[in-house]
């Protein structure tokens, strides 16, 4: 399971011309599921996915009458309203439509719908391939030739139909704001993250010092060591984890049908809620709809119902919901406000007090115990779509690169990150210790929910028209159904800012400020790369100038492990000799790709301060696969660079649950595929250094900003008041680059995990301004 997340950089006006990946119909085919198989998924979503919809019974309806008077009317209009607001909003949005629309190669989320959309409008992120699309034979790229001319031909249905979807300025503008409104849902699903998580133990927690006072004090600090125990679990695997959950979760929801059946058994009269009239009634009593601020609790986890379903399957998902899930809850509803026709005095804990046999029997503390735990794993939803997005974050270059673990062979969405766990761990507890108890995170939740939901509207209504091609006018009658209501939600609880809501916008304003930043650095690296790439002709046909070159240890690093510096004349590269030593220089995929005559940059700076090159150099690229395990036989694709003897690229696959590491026997198996390009070479030079260890090569690059201020010449020539502008935005944009970017890119860009620690391993590099 030690496999790491690598993605290709191929923007897509780097592909080849024949490379189409524009439509929805051209996604990866889904398997088959077997109904067996169908069957595990939906169980094990219970405990996953549900956690956080399934107890929502728990509160709802006293926070809906705190602030409204319980009359039988006010009893109706309400749970008619939570009825209608769930059954429009996670039945019939999420639930049949974007479930339906909105997933992208498997995977669920904002993102997922902008994958969709730029890769219909061909508008990506630069240097970047979007995942969801066909996967391109490497071996056909990698022998090609690249052209002049390579971008990816324009979907023909854009010139007959489209008018202003193929204007330039059109799909600048509009991937630009979908991008933002992309890093607006992540960054509001993981402030829920931190929310949900602290709510959920607190609230679970609070409940026993309800019935041990004395226990009060100790609320906070046994809630973070639940916390812990629970971020802790995530190492076990969401397999193992949904298992372990969804037992619970399922005895839960049967256990509150049940107990809504008896209550609706003695007042039948409440099935009038199940018209749509009495929630409007209701709403106009009230004269506004902050009350629909503490109705959409009922509704809380259906955006991580979406953002999870790259763990499981959408089908999956959908059918345990309306299966299970929803009749389920609907039942307890109604049932609690068949109670308290009877019993309005009793709203204050409405779903205790509504238990068959009162608080002092065995059926009341057997239910506490159970909603206590059912009330924990309701966290588990938001951690697990926090991972989710995370990863499809990193697959087109908005978050660093980290190490992710797949830990199932059957389902490439089930993931786990560790370096995530433990960054969301720390804040969780930290937000646990802040708030300190369950009634004020409650006043700060919904309305990083409520802007969520708006958010997914506003991105499937323009899924509906540029990649499914339906008309306008449908998308139109979406959004304004939809987002006319969650317009409404979002409303109501903007009232929640001063009373803790405004923690949801600060981190979400943090978060998507590093987002932002994170992107637009890589972006400059990428327009750096492309303008310093090289062509293997090029080269041997022009004098190699010597440059500062560092060996080992960058020169920032410990005093106490100095740089290395070299600095050795070296004139054409064929003139260099070459000497007996196989040396494997690691790449990302992207310059391999591009075509047989690129090679990455690093080469040149390796040529013009070393005075030979190895017998057999390898540009290699590692790529992990969307299939579990590769057969040795499709290890490696490598093909001759044009124009040089013993020189090659090569792309090693990995599957996503094969140990991503270069063995010898690997090795043994690429000097076979050498023999066959070049046998004469082969028998004369490469066959003497069988057996022998490789030198395995990694760039590490020193990133600085430059000076957009131009030559001294030009800084005196500018005006005082400019050039004090401009000064502050370059001292900006360096703390960016070389104290944000440049660490953490270092820490991803080196990928020595390859390798065993005792291979002989060399890194090299150099300053890169950007």
């Amino acid at each position: 399971m030690d496999s790491r997340t690598f993605t290709s950089s191929v923007g897509h006006h780097d592909l080849p011309d024949d490379t189409d990946d524009s439509s929805a119909s051209d996604e990866k085919p889904v398997k088959k599921t077997s109904l067996a198989n169908l069957a595990v998924l939906s169980f094990g979503t219970l405990g996953a996915v549900y956690g956080d919809l399934g107890t929502s019974p728990l509160y709802v309806l006293n926070t809906v009458f705190a602030e409204v008077d319980v009359t039988d009317e006010n009893l109706i209009g309400a749970v008619s309203c939570i009825f209608w607001l769930f059954t429009l909003v996670v039945i019939v949005k999420y639930c049949l439509l974007v479930l339906t629309l909105g997933p992208n190669g498997g995977e669920g989320g904002q993102i997922a719908i902008y994958c969709k959309l730029s890769r219909t409008l061909k508008n990506g992120p630069l240097g970047v391939v979007l995942p969801g699309g066909k996967e391109h034979d490497d071996l056909q790229i990698l022998t090609r030739s690249e052209t002049r001319d390579s971008a990816v031909s324009t979907p023909s249905f854009l010139h007959k139909n489209s008018g202003f979807l193929q204007h330039p300025l059109f799909k600048k503008v509009f991937g630009d704001v979908t991008l933002a409104a992309c890093f607006l849902g992540c960054a509001l699903v993981m402030s829920d993250g931190l929310l949900t998580p602290t709510t959920s133990v607190l609230s679970a927690i609070d409940g026993i010092a309800v019935a041990v006072p004395s226990f009060e004090k100790n609320v906070m600090p046994v809630s973070v060591c639940v916390l812990i125990g629970l971020f802790l679990l995530q190492y076990i695997g969401i397999k193992r984890i949904s298992f372990l959950f969804s037992p619970i979760i399922t005895i839960w929801l049967i256990t509150i049908a049940v107990v809504g059946i008896i209550n609706i058994s003695r007042h039948p009269e409440v099935f009038k809620a199940l018209s749509p009239a009495e929630a409007i009634y209701f709403l106009r009593r009230q004269g506004d709809v902050d009350v629909l601020g503490s109705v959409m609790l009922s509704i809380t986890g259906c955006e991580a119902m979406f953002a999870d379903v790259g763990h499981f399957s959408p089908l999956s998902v959908q059918l345990t919901l309306g299966c299970f899930v929803y009749p389920c809850l609907m039942l307890n509803y109604l049932g609690q406000g068949a109670y308290l026709v009877d019993h309005p005095q009793k709203i204050a804990n409405v779903f205790f007090n509504s238990m068959p046999g009162g608080s002092s029997g065995g059926f009341y503390w057997y239910v506490f115990a159970l909603s206590t735990l059912a009330t924990i794993i309701a966290s588990q939803a938001l951690i697990l779509g926090v991972f989710s997005i995370l990863k499809q974050m990193m697959q087109i270059d908005c978050f660093p690169h980290v190490k992710v673990l797949h830990t199932s062979a059957k389902h490439a969405g089930q993931i786990f990150i560790p370096t995530v766990n433990l960054i969301l761990m720390a804040a969780v507890c930290a937000t646990c210790a802040g708030f300190r108890s369950s009634g004020r995170v409650t006043a700060a939740y919904g309305l990083g929910v409520s802007m969520d939901l708006l958010l997914t509207t506003s991105l499937i209504a323009a899924t509906i028209v540029v990649v499914y091609r339906v008309h306008w006018a449908a998308a139109l009658y979406f959004l304004l159904c939809f987002g006319s209501l969650e317009m409404c939600l979002v409303i109501a609880n903007m009232k929640k800012v001063p009373h803790g809501a405004w923690f949801t916008l600060m981190v979400t304003f943090i978060m998507i400020t590093f987002f932002s930043m994170w992107r637009w650095a890589v972006v400059c690296k990428v327009k750096n790369d492309m303008k310093e790439r090289i062509r293997f002709r090029d080269l041997i046909n022009s004098d190699s100038t010597p440059r500062e070159f560092v060996l080992g240890q960058k020169r920032d690093d410990s005093p106490s492990e100095p740089a290395v510096t070299i600095r050795i004349d070296a004139n054409r590269i064929q003139k260099l000799p070459r000497h007996d030593d196989i040396a494997l220089l690691y790449s990302n995929v992207e310059p391999l790709l591009r075509s047989t005559s690129a090679i990455p940059g690093s080469f040149k700076d390796l040529i013009c301060n070393f005075p030979s090159l190895p017998a057999v150099m390898v540009f290699c690229g590692v790529k992990v696969a969307s299939v579990p395990h590769v057969a040795s036989s499709e290890r490696f694709l490598l093909h001759p660079v044009m124009g040089a003897e013993g020189v090659y690229k090569c792309i090693i696959r990995f599957g996503f649950m094969d140990k991503t590491l270069v063995t010898t026997d690997l090795l043994n198996e690429m000097l076979t595929i050498i023999e066959s390009h070049n046998p004469t070479y082969y028998r004369s030079v490469v066959s003497k250094l069988v057996g022998s260890p490789p030198l395995h090569i990694f760039n590490r690059q020193h990133i600085l900003g430059v000076d957009i201020r131009g030559d001294h010449e030009n800084k005196r020539k500018l005006k005082f008041i400019r050039y004090l502008l401009m000064s502050l935005v370059q001292f900006f944009r360096s703390v960016i680059i070389e104290r944000f970017f440049s660490p953490l890119y270092s820490i991803q860009s080196i990928h020595s995990s390859f390798v065993s620690s005792h291979e002989r391993i060399m890194y090299v590099g150099s300053d890169v301004r950007i």
